[in-house]
């Protein structure tokens, strides 16, 4: 065990509890290397930690497990890797590389014990190794991966030929194009019989014991590990295809055909497709919607979207500022309100999947045509069929018709605006600038920073706060309508009675003999109170109080003290978490 793989036990390796995976069970895992990504060292050939474990396990046939690993993010010089493993006396039970730059869960390790230790005691091994190349090697500065290790459980049920140590997992995603499948056939009363077992990947058969083995193209290595257990190593001569799901279907028994299997399971293929425009909608007249196949990121950049006109007469327009309405859709807001049905292409550039996949031509663009306003049933308003017919009948050039169709531009506009009017008039409907002048119309005395629901909401409501104007019911509900806070009031009595409590001549003396004292009153909060809530509470008070009431103290609760404990496992002593006093 090297010196760098178990610094800092308990919070980065060894039995910790990790940042980098949840625990299945419980809180604590085995962490072999280091939880924190990054953390690096100098490393020779067969440096690695370990832990053993000597006993009879009783009558235990499989030790099961489930393990993370997180691969290095930078590739180790040629030659070097980082393996995880077990071992049972010296036979190496399983073994798996930790890559570069990848994380994968292992959720069906298993470790056959009825073919080895003869029931007395055995050695149980799991690690972490670095196998260096050949020679001599000088020490090499190395970035320190994590093996996570957890839910090691006896099983002592299972009585049957199964399948373990998967890779890729069931259910895996992300899986490489040219992943190599690998598991192990266990069994408990004999050896498993590759000559009847049949291997079928994607539904097609790549390994069949009965009839050669290996079908053509595919490769399979077949070894036996240590007793009872056969391993399987199948590399498809094709690359899968991107985001498919691989069925994986293995049919197979033991020597004595007293155990049988029929299994499948499946893992999907890394995303390497490039994101696409699905459509693009014009949602109004300065609004277009583009929406992807898949999320994407970096959507948001205006000047990724390029927009052209494929007919004439209309207007170039361009982006403006882009909003995300979900993972896949964005609004795109245009400088100036776009032709009326007239045809247009949006290309988008830049923009990348969540895995890093680039929008490529021709899957970058999209077609539409420019917003129309629903009309009326019966409108005709063309400019053109106004036009004497000797004047369009003599517009040889064209000149006139262009003009014409420019007018109509501003005209459809102008008669879309009118349509809308009634929309501008509805609090439920109408844009935000239609909403604040209703405000300024029914004298909204609130100066808060409102969104657009919150406006609509205050618009339904300002007319009865009014009405509650200069009661404490009325104080009461526009805290909550604005704050969401369940304030009380209550009269102001510094230096006064407290019916009671208070006794004559011991701790009280008279009350306030002004007026202002007696008209005061204090607010009392439920919670502690952020400078602006303070604020606006007194704003809301001033206003809905009677005019020779005085608002004293907002009373707020009292901040409770922040005990600085240790936590066993996790504080240091002497670094930045606690020190001794």
């Amino acid at each position: 065990m090297t010196t760098t793989l178990q610094r800092r036990p308990g919070t980065q390796s060894l039995r910790a509890q990790p940042g980098g995976w949840t625990a299945p069970e419980g809180d604590f895992v085995f962490v072999f290397g280091c939880d924190e990504a990054g953390r690096e060292g100098y490393f020779l050939p067969d440096d690695g930690v370990e832990i053993s474990q000597v006993d009879t396990y009783g009558a235990a046939r499989f030790i099961r497990a489930k393990a993370r690993l997180r691969g290095p993010s930078v590739e180790p010089p040629t030659g070097w890797r980082w393996e995880a493993y077990s071992q049972v006396f010296a036979a190496e039970t399983w073994a798996f590389e930790l890559a570069p730059g990848e994380t994968r869960d292992l959720s069906d390790l298993a470790i056959n014990l009825v073919t080895i230790g003869g029931g007395g005691a055995i050695t149980l091994k799991f690690g972490l190794r670095l196998v260096g190349p050949g020679g001599s090697p000088e020490a090499e500065n190395l970035e320190i991966p994590a093996f996570y290790l957890d839910e090691i459980i006896l099983d002592e049920a299972t009585d049957a030929l199964i399948i373990a140590n998967r890779t890729p997992r069931p259910d895996a995603t992300d899986v490489p194009q040219d992943e190599t499948i690998s598991f192990d056939l266990m069994d408990t009363a004999s050896e498993p019989d590759p000559a009847e077992t049949q291997v079928y990947v994607d539904g097609v058969l790549a390994y069949d014991g009965t009839a050669g083995g290996a079908q053509p193209g595919y490769s399979v290595a077949v070894t036996v590990p240590y007793a009872g257990t056969v391993r399987f190593q199948i590399q498809a001569p094709y690359l899968f295809e991107s985001l498919r799901v691989v069925p994986i279907r293995v049919v197979s028994q033991n020597l004595s055909a007293a155990h049988t299997l029929d299994e499948t399971w499946s893992f999907t293929v890394e995303d390497l497709t490039a994101p696409r425009v699905v459509s693009a909608v014009s949602r109004y007249h300065d609004i277009v919607r583009v929406t992807f196949d898949e999320p994407v990121e970096g959507a948001t950049d205006p000047d990724l979207y390029d927009f052209t006109r494929l007919e004439a007469p209309s207007v170039d327009v361009e982006a403006v500022s882009v909003e995300q309405v979900s993972p896949t859709e964005y609004d795109v807001t245009l400088d100036i309100p776009i032709t009326r049905g007239a045809l247009y292409r949006v290309v988008v550039s830049g923009v990348e999947d969540e895995h890093g996949n680039e929008i490529v031509a021709p899957y970058d663009r999209a077609e539409f045509r420019g917003y129309e306003c629903p009309q009326p049933d019966g409108r005709s308003f063309e400019l053109w069929r106004m036009v004497p017919e000797t004047n369009r009948r003599r517009d040889a050039t064209r000149d006139l018709y262009k003009l014409i169709a420019v007018c109509q531009e501003v005209v459809d506009l102008l008669l879309c605006d009118v349509d809308r009017w009634t929309e501008i008039l509805d609090v439920d409907v109408a844009a935000e600038r239609y909403l604040d002048q209703m405000l300024i119309g029914l004298g909204n005395p609130f100066s808060f920073d409102l969104d657009v629901d919150q406006k609509r909401r205050l618009i339904r409501t300002l007319v009865e706060m009014y009405q509650l104007k200069g009661t404490k019911v009325g104080i009461i509900a526009v805290v909550r309508f604005f704050l969401g806070i369940e304030i009380d009031i209550v009269a102001f009595t510094e230096e006064g009675w407290i019916l009671g409590e208070s006794e004559l001549g011991e701790d009280t003396i008279l009350g306030p003999g002004s007026s202002r004292e007696r008209y005061s009153f204090d607010v009392i909060a439920p919670v502690l109170l952020t400078d602006e809530q303070r604020e606006q509470i007194r704003d809301i008070v001033e206003y809905m109080k009677p005019a020779h009431t005085h608002l004293v103290n907002i009373i707020e609760p009292e901040e409770p003290d922040v005990i600085d404990h240790v936590e066993l496992g996790l504080s240091e002593l002497g670094g930045d978490e606690w020190m001794l006093h």
